[in-house]
């Protein structure tokens, strides 16, 4: 069954299908059971990936000379505060806050829920969403084979993205094209897949230069990255209500053991219980 998988992904990639690739570090430590000479805990490690297949999108995006021309005229050198000012859609972010500010009322209030929250909900489908994903949408992802490749070192991640790509997708140097590819992962990852372009940059042909990868920092690790600096700068001390660590009290949540690295679903629940907290006062 996973050599037939296999093959079928191979054809629909052939065939001009487009996938994203998500991948991340496995450990699995394991124990001897039988105790032998020469046998002993160890530490397994290796890749697991999966490819996500894409729908609904510009065909132009994936164009690599396009892409290397861009990077080639260096025109982030030319980025601003006023530019990126300038193309925030700020009544777009207005009704954001907005929908915010009611929904902390509605949702405490039972009378104002039950006359309300339909409204609330039509409003924020008809007009805060931009692009949203069609309701009846199955996204398919197909999962890799798991291999031992070692993400912490270069040649480590280099062995495992040509095992993904080239030995179980079948992307090679000679079908590559003018394709790129898009892979994303944590932290650690997403920068393991730079060092690993940077190396291999004075390679002539784009492929063994990693010309066609394009490294994506996964969203969920984009915010717990920025959950832990909001959690550490706004905890504060005990005698302040306005801060983290008296809500904290109150509410019985625990006190992170890592101020650099807050575990993301308590961490999110405190941010948003204190800012619910702090919108019904507003509302008092």
């Amino acid at each position: 069954m996973s050599k037939a998988s296999r093959e079928l992904l191979k054809h629909s990639i052939r065939a001009g299908k487009r996938y994203h690739f998500v991948f991340d570090n496995v450990q699995t430590f394991t124990k001897p059971r039988e105790r032998r000479i020469g046998r002993e805990n160890k530490m397994i490690t290796g890749l697991a990936g999966t490819a996500v297949e894409l729908e609904d999108f510009d065909d132009a995006a994936f164009d690599l000379h396009a892409l290397l021309q861009k990077q080639a005229q260096q025109e982030r050198k030319n980025l601003t505060f006023m530019t990126i000012l300038e193309d925030l859609d700020l009544q777009h972010l207005e009704n954001v806050n907005m929908v915010y500010f009611l929904h902390a009322l509605i949702s405490h209030v039972p009378q104002l829920s039950t006359l309300y929250r339909k409204e609330l909900a039509d409003f924020s489908k008809d007009t805060l969403k931009k692009k949203p994903i069609p309701e009846r949408r199955r996204t398919k992802i197909i999962p890799l084979a798991t291999n031992s490749a070692n993400e912490m070192n270069v040649q480590g991640m280099k062995e495992g993205i040509l095992d993904f790509l080239s030995t179980q997708m079948g992307i090679t140097c000679e079908n590559l094209g003018n394709n790129i590819s898009l892979i994303s992962g944590d932290g650690k990852t997403f920068n393991m897949l730079l060092l690993l372009k940077k190396m291999a940059a004075p390679e002539s042909n784009d492929f063994d230069a990693f010309r066609w990868l394009v490294p994506l920092l996964e969203l969920w690790h984009t915010k717990w990255t920025d959950l832990s600096p909001i959690v550490r700068m706004h905890w504060g001390t005990l005698n302040d209500p306005s801060l983290l660590a008296t809500i904290a009290q109150l509410a019985e949540c625990p006190t992170p053991s890592d101020m650099k690295k807050v575990d993301f679903f308590q961490g999110s629940h405190l941010v948003n219980l204190a800012l619910n907290a702090h919108l019904l006062n507003c509302w008092e």
